[in-house]
């Protein structure tokens, strides 16, 4: 089985700086076609506002893991730490459903324990960052493994007709 797993966080933070604007129908497509993947996974956090925004996603094939979200109590800043997700069911993954290949979509190093796992596995990893290389993480960069940075790609899945940044997700 091949999975890509999504830190929906991470990568909206990133097109947010980077002011870029993600056609998730095209980069579900990269995915598919690119790497033959047999699940893409979200972990965000569940918004009811979004709902029409999910289901959209999920008739494009998209499945979800969603995490209970809170706000700040002096802004209106949503928290959804999905990290622990994302490692849980990519341990699970490697031992129910015969994970081979796992893209990490996320430039964050606290995975990188995850990826040692699947490595030390035999599962066949690689990411793709939506940061930029000096902004991913050493702890990731030190894996010396396969890192795709979506500024490299981004006219891949570019939204041509978005006028602002995408917030999909």
């Amino acid at each position: 089985m091949k999975v890509v797993y999504i830190d929906t966080a991470n990568l909206s933070n990133e097109n947010k700086k980077s002011n870029r604007a993600l056609d998730y129908e095209k980069f579900f497509l990269y995915f598919k076609n690119k790497y033959k993947s047999d699940r893409i996974i979200f972990f965000t956090g569940y918004l009811k506002s979004k709902e029409n925004k999910y289901n959209k996603l999920k008739e494009v094939g998209y499945e979800y893991i969603f995490k209970e979200v809170i706000f700040s109590e002096d802004s209106n800043k949503i928290k959804a730490n999905c990290d622990a997700d994302i490692c849980v069911t990519g341990v699970r993954n490697f031992f129910e459903e015969n994970l081979k290949e796992a893209i990490l979509v996320s430039s964050d190093g606290d995975y990188s324990v995850l990826m040692k796992f699947w490595i030390s596995k035999g599962v066949r990893v690689k990411i793709i960052s939506p940061a930029p290389p000096n902004k991913c993480s050493i702890f990731l960069k030190r894996l010396q493994i396969p890192i795709t940075y979506i500024e490299q790609i981004f006219d891949l899945f570019k939204n041509e007709k978005a006028l602002n940044v995408d917030k999909t997700t």
